[in-house]
């Protein structure tokens, strides 16, 4: 058997422009196929997690649920080294699959932070504080964040978006007079404004392999889990084209996803530092 074209055997036994030290896991936290493994002999010695071990909780070591509501951001024209620039048509995750997604994690009594944006900017979106009660309803121990580019961010909404239950807002700031509005905002939960710096993402799938090896530990697709906007369950934010997805939501629940797809022996693989894709190789990051 092979996961995306790497050797293994059965076995039945984890919009961020700044970059990870900025926007570090502990900051957002508030509180296809059967499985397979990849045996090498070093990642045996190491403590691989089983299906078995997830069907009581699937959610056992996912500490953030992130859900893509579009491809549609105010300022992804402007932004060319934003992945959304390239895009020609227009992507609004349905109602029934975000509902889904929540009634899931609900079904666990999920506790992690839950998102509405990868790419998008989530503010634009008309559905959003129906999300945001519909999450807090189904998952009441759970953290809601919101990540912003900030534009229509003001007073107003920031006092609602507290009233709903929102435990976290991040704003992304694209100049010094914006920054300045924006820190005027008074906000009563963990507010963090931070500069905008886009990265060169767009040129991660053709980046030269250094030829030294990265085993640094990545707990993606388990400990972030992505929700494209086109339902599918991707392997992280910054595989930006999707090549590396694990299953489609308009089809499929997401436990059923995680347990019966490639993501836990993935997950397996890249927290033991075995970074089996090419775009795993030349990133950086850790999830």
């Amino acid at each position: 058997m092979s996961i995306f074209g790497v050797d293994c055997v059965s076995s039945d036994k984890d919009l961020f422009w700044r970059g990870q030290p900025q926007v570090r896991n502990s900051d957002l936290d508030c509180s296809c196929g059967k499985a397979t493994s990849l045996m090498t002999a070093d990642l045996v010695e190491k403590k691989l997690i089983t299906t078995t071990q997830l069907r009581d909780n699937v959610f056992k070591y996912t500490k953030r649920v992130s859900i893509e509501l579009s491809n549609l951001c105010n300022y992804a024209g402007l932004h060319k080294k934003c992945p959304l620039s390239l895009e020609n048509q227009h992507i609004i995750l349905s109602k029934k699959v975000v509902q889904k997604v929540l009634d899931c994690l609900g079904r666990y009594n999920f506790e992690g932070t839950i998102a509405f944006h990868t790419y998008n900017e989530p503010l634009i979106d008309p559905r959003l504080f129906s999300f945001v009660c519909y999450a807090k309803e189904k998952c009441p121990q759970s953290c809601i964040m919101i990540m912003s580019n900030g534009y229509y961010f003001n007073q107003t909404l920031a006092d609602e978006l507290v009233e709903l239950g929102v435990g976290s807002i991040y704003i992304t700031t694209y100049g010094q007079r914006e920054h300045e509005r924006l820190s005027k905002i008074k906000v009563d939960i963990p507010y963090v404004i931070q500069e905008g710096i886009l990265d060169d993402r767009l040129n991660l799938y053709c980046r030269k392999h250094s030829g030294q090896e990265n085993y640094r530990p990545c707990y993606a697709p388990l400990g972030e889990i992505i929700i494209a906007r086109d339902g599918r369950v991707n392997l992280c934010c910054l595989d930006w084209k999707r090549e590396h997805c694990f299953g489609d939501l308009h089809t499929e629940n997401l436990e059923d996803v995680i347990l019966q797809s490639e993501m836990v022996n993935v997950y397996n693989l890249l927290s033991n530092g075995k970074r089996i894709f090419n775009i795993c190789k030349a990133c950086g990051w850790s999830r």
